[in-house]
Parts: structure tokens; sequence; C-alpha cells
């Protein structure tokens, strides 16, 4: 289509059209930037600031606690990493005599000990006997070298501990490009066998589905759905976190304490038999307990929207990562991503009224107005964040 001089005038001077045309122009701009890179890392940044805005969450209706393989464990048991399975075993057997109602234990234990084989058995018959234990796996992706071809495959929980019936569950996480996690994975696909998370096992467990088969699966274009809840994703096989907090937001226990009874001995001062007493006052009664690494030096910390919080930078332990998600998928209060044609629907209002505002009032106002327009759009889209719309 071509536009003689006088045309291209005639809309100059007519300034409504031209305020129109103006106005869908800088939104089709808008919308094109937004897939930038620099675009998209200011959007993954106003996001946390979101976070930040909101503060924490009380999660103690969760009744998830985390037991974490910190400093303080490794000072109390004076041993160095690897730990012995039968610890874990130890561990296992005590929340279970406790009344744990679920055992996530966040390691994996994915080779045979091949030096002391009987480590493996211990493990295998504490879960056998716990019968509410979940463990980890892992799904691989390996580039072939110098060609652009992409292995995958998946470490499973060792064969002794299969042998017992074991549910197990996915311990990858995806990064956004800036390094931060802000989304959980809810499935991956291979050869048409899906594999699930430990959060998302561990919520079919909890809903007395078999999560080790998928049984109570769905899976469609924008929902993932898991025993009857709908769970909107941010992509193909992902959901958004809702995160209750920086790091310790769940109530967090040492190793060392879980296995600090009558018969066991830590290191000197350190041995107080602190478990006997969550025992007599019933601690772990009912409650779905998530075992895994914390301490720096075992680079399992993540960077969180909370990572920098009130001034405080702290990662977030991996294992504290799949608390977050639990908590996501059990309270249902899940982050939505609008659809593109939403997104261009808000821009092109957004742009239009901004356009009558300036040319209908003087140039001064109009700069105010558009501004508190503005204004008006962080508040909404923040009260829209925290409620979840």
């Amino acid at each position: 289509m071509k536009f003689s001089w006088q045309e291209i005038v005639r809309i100059w001077h007519n300034r409504w059209l031209f305020g129109g045309i103006l106005a869908i122009g800088s939104s089709i701009i808008a919308i094109v930037l937004s897939v930038t890179t620099p675009f998209e890392n200011f959007e993954l940044k106003t996001y946390d600031a979101r976070f930040a805005l909101r503060g924490e969450m009380d999660t103690e209706q969760d009744n998830i606690f985390i037991v974490a393989i910190d400093d303080q464990s490794f000072k109390g048991l004076g041993r160095k990493w690897p730990f012995s399975r039968a610890l874990y075993a130890k561990a296992i057997l005590n929340l279970f005599e406790a009344g744990a109602r679920i055992i996530v234990l966040d390691i994996e234990i994915v080779e045979p000990n091949l030096d002391e084989p009987r480590q493996d058995e211990v493990l295998a018959a504490a879960v056998y006997r716990a019968q509410n234990v979940i463990l980890a796996g892992k799904w691989v992706t390996e580039f072939v070298a110098n060609k652009d071809i992409i292995s995958t495959y998946v470490l499973e929980p060792i064969p002794k501990l299969l042998e017992a019936q074991v549910r197990w569950g996915l311990v990858n996480v995806d990064e956004d490009p800036d390094g931060f996690i802000r989304r959980y994975l809810l499935f991956q696909e291979k050869n048409q066998r899906y594999y699930y998370p430990l959060s998302v096992v561990t919520y079919l467990s909890l809903n007395s589905t078999n999560g080790a088969t998928g049984n109570g699966v769905k899976n469609d274009k924008s929902h993932f759905e898991l025993a009857a809840l709908r769970v909107p994703k941010a992509d193909y096989n992902s959901m958004l976190v809702n995160f209750r907090g920086p790091a310790k937001t769940f109530r967090t226990f040492s190793f060392s304490d879980i296995l600090d009874d009558a018969n066991f001995d830590l290191v000197e001062e350190e041995d107080t038999d602190v478990f006997e007493m969550h025992k007599a006052e019933g601690t772990f009664k009912d409650k779905v307990v998530f075992i895994g690494a914390a301490a720096e030096e075992l680079q399992d910390n993540k960077f969180t929207p909370f990572f920098g919080y009130k001034g405080t930078k702290r990662k977030l332990p991996g294992v504290e990562l799949h608390a977050n998600a639990l908590s996501t998928l059990q309270r249902g209060d899940f982050i939505r991503r609008q659809g593109w044609g939403l997104v261009l629907l808000m821009v092109l209002l957004l742009a239009s009224v901004a356009m009558v505002l300036t040319k209908w009032l003087k140039p001064f106002r109009g700069m105010f107005a558009v501004l508190g327009l503005i204004l008006g759009y962080f508040i909404w889209a923040f009260y829209a964040f925290i409620n979840n719309q």
C-alpha cells in the first residue's frame, strides 16, 4: 500500500488518527522487544522484585520439614563426605519411628557401593521397613563431542533399592538465562515413558496415587493434571514455583540431630540425644520430611528470587526448592503466565489510554497522567501476583 504526500500530511495533522497509528506501532514494537535478551532479563528482575515486595509466607500449614546436611552435621558427625549409606538408613528409621508421613531422600543413590555392599543392604532394609520413603533419580543430558547430538538417559536408584518397591523422582532443575531458578519441572519424557520429579511424586503419594507409575497424571497443552489438580504450565514441562521465602523458611533441622538418639553418639559435646526429645514431643508426626544437602561445599545451593532479600545474599538449598514446589502444589496458589494474545491486548490498551491522555490534557498534565497510568499498572500487576491471578 502506498500513501501520497497529501495523505501523509493529512494523517499528520489528524492528531487522533496519528495517535492511533502511533499507539498500534508502539505496541507491536514493545511486543517484539519483549522477547529480546535485555528485556527478558529486565522482566525476570521485576518478577523477583514482586517476591521481595510480597515478603515471606508462613509455612506451618504445609507440614513440611527440612533435614539439612549442613556444617553442623559435619561438625557433629566428625565425618567426611560422602556419608555412609547406613547413616541415611538410621535417619529414615528414626523419622519413621517418630511418625513422619513421608520421607524424601534428596540424595542420589544411583551406583552400588562396591567396596561395602552391606551398606546398600542396610539402606534397602530401612526403606522396605518404612514403606514411606521417596528416593532420588536423575535425568542426564550429554552432548556428544564434536557433534550436535544430545544423548539423554535416566539414572534410577540402585536395583537393591528398587527391589524394596521404593518410589523415586528426579532431582533435576532448570535455570533461567540469568542462572536463577524460578520454574520447577513437572515431567521428562523418553521412549513414551514419563519421569516425574521428587515433589510431583510426593504430591501423588500424598493423594494416594502411585507416583512411580504415573497413574492419575494427565498432560495437555496449557495444564498438567495431577490427581485432579490442574497445574498451569510456564512452558512445555514446568511450572512457576510460588516461593515461600529465603533459605530456612521451612522449619529446618540438622541431619546430625536426626541421628542423635540414645543409641548413636555424636562428637563429644555435640552428643545431646536431642532426637529423643523430638520423638517424645511428636515433632515429626505426620510431617513430610525432605533430607538433602545444604552445606555450600556440597554445591547444591541455588539462586532464587529471594537471593538478596532484605540485603542478605542467601542461596536456597536444592532440597528446599523441592519443598517450595510441593507447597505450591499442595496449596494450589499457582503463578500463571498470561498468553500472548492477552499481553498484546493489554499493551495496546495502555498505549491507547496514554495517547488519549496526552491528546486530551496539556503536555505537562499529560505527562503526569501517563506516569500515573504506569504506576497504576504496576500496582495492578503486584496485586494480581500476590493474589495468583
